[in-house]
């Protein structure tokens, strides 16, 4: 909480700045609580909403991918998945769709991502979602 709102109070006096000084911009809003700042910024600016991008799952995407090709033996780039909903503890990652090389992982494991799960996939979930605290 404490975090959220001292970058509040920074974006009070940042955003209006931004917004003067470039009315025509994009805000990529990458500070945490990123989701709550994003809203923020939209506020502050009077932006419509294509013009605030918050990069919260999309940071939790890439962390989920990079994990899964740890777990997997094999490279990043070669994994496809997402963290959906908000950025953090209530971030949902989508199993179903979680591939490599076009193959969906829940064709080869049913159980992915759930307590029944063998291979325990469900902890990358945990540790996506643990390594924002870590950053912070």
């Amino acid at each position: 909480v404490q975090l959220g709102l001292r970058n509040v109070d920074i974006f009070k006096h940042i955003i209006p700045q931004v917004v003067k000084n470039s009315p025509n911009c994009i805000l990529v809003i990458v500070s945490n609580p990123v989701d709550v700042l994003t809203y923020v910024a939209r506020k502050l600016s009077g932006f419509p909403e294509h013009r605030i991008i918050g990069t919260g799952t999309m940071l939790d995407s890439a962390r989920f991918r990079y994990l899964l090709g740890e777990k997997l033996g094999i490279s990043a780039t070669s994994v496809h998945g997402y963290i959906i909903g908000e950025h953090g503890d209530s971030s949902v990652p989508v199993w179903s769709n979680v591939s490599v090389a076009g193959v969906r992982l829940s064709s080869i494991n049913p159980a992915i991502g759930t307590d029944k799960d063998a291979e325990h996939f469900g902890k990358i979930h945990k540790e996506v979602v643990d390594s924002a605290y870590r950053i912070i």
